[in-house]
């Protein structure tokens, strides 16, 4: 339901031509205090300027909790703030976030020690085959030897 849905076609024209009479009466006063139509209209008052100018106030952001607060604050202000829930509880998500990167981090030192040693493990494990080979390569050249020299002894005596 509109506003003039209840008045009549001629309490309607009255209340408008009443609002017509009023705007033009405001008009006229602000035209002879040196306003024109355009000005009033597409320009702020200047106090309205001011205002908007001295409410701008410098915003630091919390390192914590991502809140925006007024630079340069009374300390029990920013006091209240610290002690605030909303800062206490994100001061708890960061720190258990560090603890658990710094758990992470741990673990993954530790596996990757522990893959080292293993690889360590192998490699010397790799050379002492290696080692078995070469020794059992050379006691069967020796063995061969002597084999040969025994059976040309027995040959030629």
């Amino acid at each position: 339901m509109g506003i003039g849905h209840n008045m009549s076609v001629s309490n309607m024209s009255y209340c408008l031509t009443g609002v017509h009479a009023m705007l033009n009466k405001t008009f006229g006063v602000l035209a002879v205090a040196g306003f024109s139509f355009e000005t009033i209209l597409t320009q702020q008052p200047q106090n309205e300027k001011v205002l908007k100018h001295t409410q701008e106030k410098k915003m630091a952001l919390c390192e914590t909790c991502g809140s925006f607060l007024v630079a340069n604050d009374p300390a029990e202000r920013t006091q209240s703030h610290v002690t605030g829930k909303q800062h206490i509880g994100y001061g708890m998500v960061w720190d258990f976030v560090n603890e658990f990167k710094n758990f992470i981090l741990q673990v993954a030192k530790e596996k990757a020690r522990e893959e080292e040693r293993l690889a360590r493990k192998k490699e010397a494990e790799e050379q002492r085959k290696q080692q078995e080979k070469e020794k059992e390569k050379e006691n069967e050249s020796r063995g061969r030897g002597i084999a040969h020299l025994l059976i040309w002894s027995l040959t030629v005596f």
